[in-house]
């Protein structure tokens, strides 16, 4: 799970509840890698249907999925929804067949023009200077609709030269609120009894700078010896690298890996932290720190999170220079250590505007407004 998997079951969902036939198409991939999952279950009223990817990790991130050129045929659409602007075949076979059959194509890109660090050698060749200004612009230029998360992202698609961009926004879940049982369980779980907690909850690759949140931990010990970082996250194979800056930095027993977490365990956590940090090196409107401050709690960003620039205040929490700016990482974590009071007035203040701005309700019925759009001058045309 991530936060694009949890959009697109959030629409899917709430879609189904409002009569629509919704029928998910996605890969065997889990972290980008085969697991046994059945090719075809249905998920609460949501027809879900995988086909299985054949190259193995790393190159399992292109997302070569032959079965889907046979498979995709068999599904009847009035409207294909295709979430992901990266060079995966998985997703531009897709709309390539809606553009090719006439069904109206809408994109929800998730982007960030700093996304092909994800990538290393000629795959960072062909995201940059292939699919960006070439092959996915011209997939974006012929969608019926671009839906972007915020207003900067849906800038951005509109100096390309895309038409019909709107801002759609994104909504949250509810909190879930543990019994103090369950979370002094957690706590004994994981050694936290007593300590003050900064939580990153992420998945763990070097993108989203929880090396450098690592890196800041011996300033912040040697001010505050009291607090430990919880990493909690499925590994993408980074997690070595960072358990091995830990021992050089003599931090071991500082910084606790919880692996990933489900959905419950990974609202637990936020619930028994303090802080939140997410130094990303490129990430758009991710859930972590909106969830983070579903909960209350202080958020510490570094501007690389597109969006954070329309959230982060200081009434809400704190933006760094930069993501590897490890020095003013852990000032601001000692800041707010050191003001707790600072710190929950922060957290409260976030917690009123995401429950004011991220309402699912709200962006499914933007949603579904594009599809009646669409729908009416389909019948017209």
């Amino acid at each position: 799970m991530g936060g694009t998997e949890n959009e697109v079951y959030q629409y899917s969902r709430r879609l189904v509840e409002r009569g629509y036939e919704v029928t998910v198409v996605t890969s065997n991939l889990v972290g980008f890698r085969p697991r046994e999952l059945p090719r075809e279950e249905m998920m609460d009223g949501i027809m879900v249907k995988r086909f299985p990817a054949v190259f193995p990790y790393p190159f399992s991130k292109l997302l070569i999925t032959p079965a889907l050129v046979r498979g995709l045929s068999s599904i009847e659409a009035d409207i294909v929804h295709v979430f992901s602007f990266i060079p995966h075949f998985f997703t531009n076979y897709v709309a390539l067949y809606a553009l090719h059959h006439r069904i109206p194509l809408v994109f929800t890109p998730i982007y960030h023009p700093a996304r092909q660090t994800v990538y290393r050698g000629p795959l960072a060749f062909l995201q940059s200077n292939i699919y960006e200004k070439w092959l996915g612009l011209e997939l974006l230029k012929k969608a019926e609709y671009v839906t972007a998360l915020i207003s900067s992202e849906a800038q951005y698609y509109k100096e390309k030269g895309v038409k019909n961009v709107c801002v759609k926004g994104l909504g949250l879940d509810d909190e879930i609120v543990f019994p103090s049982q369950k979370l002094e369980e957690f706590k004994r779980k994981y050694g936290l009894e007593g300590w003050k907690v900064l939580i990153s909850l992420c998945r763990i690759e070097w993108r989203k700078g929880i090396q450098h949140m690592i890196e800041a931990m011996p300033d912040i010990l040697e001010k505050y010896p009291r607090v430990k970082l919880l990493v909690a996250g499925e590994d993408m194979g980074y997690r070595g690298e960072l358990e091995r800056l830990c021992q050089e930095l003599k931090v071991t027993e500082s910084v606790v890996f919880t692996g990933d977490l489900q959905r419950r365990q990974a609202h637990c956590a936020l619930q028994v932290s303090d802080i939140f940090l997410l130094p990303s090196h490129y990430d758009v409107l991710p859930l972590g720190p909106l969830e983070a401050w579903l909960y209350k709690k202080p958020v510490i960003l570094s501007p690389n999170v597109w969006g954070q620039e329309d959230l982060v205040t200081p009434e809400t929490g704190i933006t760094v220079k930069a993501p590897e700016d490890y020095l003013g990482l852990a000032d601001a974590a000692l800041d707010l250590l050191f003001h707790p009071k600072k710190a929950q007035a922060m957290g409260e203040n976030g917690y009123r505007m995401v429950k004011e701005r991220f309402n699912w309700d709200r962006v499914v019925d933007r949603i579904e407004e594009i599809y009646q759009i669409i729908e009416a001058k389909r019948k017209n045309r």
